[in-house]
């Protein structure tokens, strides 16, 4: 097998699991066939255009792999971390009214501690649960491609592993956002059907924008729909800091984000491109800006609340 400018032809050669040539160093890959990074790869089953496999798939001279194939672990592991904020917020809603039921909150209160105190303990333990569970989750996630899927080490190393900064860094932010609105919620309504019903608030905002988007385009264009979408908000806050770590989304990863509306639909059945096109509405640092200044306001009303709340 010849390596470098030349055609390299599979039909007599067994096909190579998880093997690639990685911005032309032997690596393990994902696309199920060995690939070169500058060769155009010819093959009788099956001859698919490409998206980079290179860490951040920013590298113009990466070896590409079939189009058509489901996201790669790499592409996996960056939104596990995505679905674990709303534990976050399902978590925060009934702490401080769980205790007061029980009667521990008045145990705690009669301690030599001031109620802000208590808050933040509380704040800051629910946040760092919602990191951990997303910490886990690559974990299990890698565990999981390792011996079921036969995915080996080092692709896991290289997809997983490299994401941890981003995810990390994303999982803290949006906890801190979630749990900061749904502690105040919870001091704010100080009963746990009114407490339920608030916390239907963010998901259904979070969903309730993706038929605007997919259907009625213009709609959500022409009245503004996306400064109250939070599903678009928290994708720039996850783009935005993955890009500001330096780790780079791959075309597969910006294509699953077509659904946040941070990136633009695909025209036609096409090629993936280099890089996806961003919707622009808004820039991405206003977005982040927004959801941290919601957080901060969030925290201190319920800081202000359970000042006075009565237990």
């Amino acid at each position: 097998m010849l390596v470098g400018t030349k055609r390299i032809n599979y039909a007599n050669i067994p096909q190579v699991r998880y093997q690639a040539v990685r911005c032309g160093n032997p690596v393990v890959g994902l696309s199920g066939r060995a690939h070169t990074a500058s060769a155009d790869v010819e093959d009788s089953s099956d001859r698919a255009p490409a998206e980079s496999l290179c860490v951040g798939g920013r590298d113009s001279d990466s070896p590409r792999a079939p189009a058509g194939r489901p996201p790669t672990e790499r592409d996996r592991g960056e939104f596990t971390v995505w679905t674990d904020d709303p534990a976050a917020f399902a978590t925060a809603l009934p702490t401080v009214l769980s205790e007061a039921e029980k009667g521990t909150l008045r145990i705690l209160l009669s301690k030599p501690a001031r109620r802000w105190e208590l808050y933040l303990g509380t704040f800051l333990t629910i946040v760092s649960y919602a990191v951990l569970v997303g910490l886990a989750s690559l974990f299990v996630l890698g565990s999981m491609l390792y011996l079921m899927a036969d995915v080996g080490a080092a692709a896991i190393g290289v997809g997983i592993f490299s994401s941890i900064p981003g995810a990390l860094a994303f999982g803290a932010f949006g906890a801190v956002v979630v749990t900061s609105v749904g502690l105040a919620v919870a001091v704010t309504t100080k009963d746990r059907l009114r407490t339920a019903l608030g916390g239907l608030v963010i998901p259904a905002l979070f969903f309730v924008f993706i038929p605007a988007r997919m259907f009625a385009d213009d709609i959500y264009e022409d009245y503004a729909l996306y400064l109250v979408d939070v599903s678009y908000h928290f994708g720039h806050a996850f783009v935005f800091l993955y890009e500001t770590i330096g780790i780079g989304l791959s075309p597969r990863s910006q294509q699953l984000l077509i659904l946040s509306g941070v990136y633009e639909r695909p025209t036609g059945r096409g090629h993936l491109p280099e890089s996806v096109p961003t919707t622009g509405h808004l820039p991405m640092e206003l977005s982040v800006a927004l959801l941290a200044g919601i957080a901060v306001v969030a925290l201190a009303v319920g800081v202000v609340r359970f000042r006075r709340i009565d237990v």
